[in-house]
């Protein structure tokens, strides 16, 4: 390195590497909802696909997956985060919408308004759990479903 450049580089200021931060929570907060909120857009517009007479949405990954065994995981996680938090959270208008989708029952405006409605206090609720705790107790029910265990 010649001299000038020394000197160009003596005059600079240093800037340490930045350091690395989690993703921020609204982030999170849109990636964990979108799936399920693109779920309640879709039923209301009629617009739910069925394969083999089984109602399936193609999610965020491009793979189809069966909509009522992803509620079910869905509801069933959300009933662990109420016991574990002690949330006093109410599931049953996404059971029930859950129950219409599997048995393709007709689900009315005042159903899907239940259910949109529970899917927001659960925003509101994700918001003020710990992330950290949350994404243990996902990764674990993740995993008892995948063993069959739930």
């Amino acid at each position: 390195m010649n001299r000038q450049l020394r000197r160009i580089a003596a005059k600079q200021k240093y800037y340490p590497e930045p350091k690395k931060v989690a993703l921020p929570k609204i982030l999170d907060e849109y990636d964990v909802f979108t799936d399920i909120e693109r779920l309640l857009d879709k039923v209301e517009l009629g617009e739910i696909e069925h394969i083999n007479g089984n109602p399936v949405m193609q999610y965020k990954d491009g793979e189809w997956y069966e909509v009522v065994p992803a509620m079910n995981g869905w509801i069933s996680a959300w009933k662990m985060f109420d016991q574990k938090f002690q949330l006093n959270h109410d599931v049953a208008p996404l059971v029930r919408l859950c129950n219409q989708l599997n048995y393709n029952s007709p689900i009315t405006v005042k159903q899907l308004q239940e259910a949109r409605a529970v899917v927001m206090e659960q925003r509101r609720l994700f918001r003020s759990l710990p992330r950290d705790e949350i994404a243990s107790a996902a990764k674990t029910k993740q995993i008892a479903l995948l063993m069959g265990q739930d």
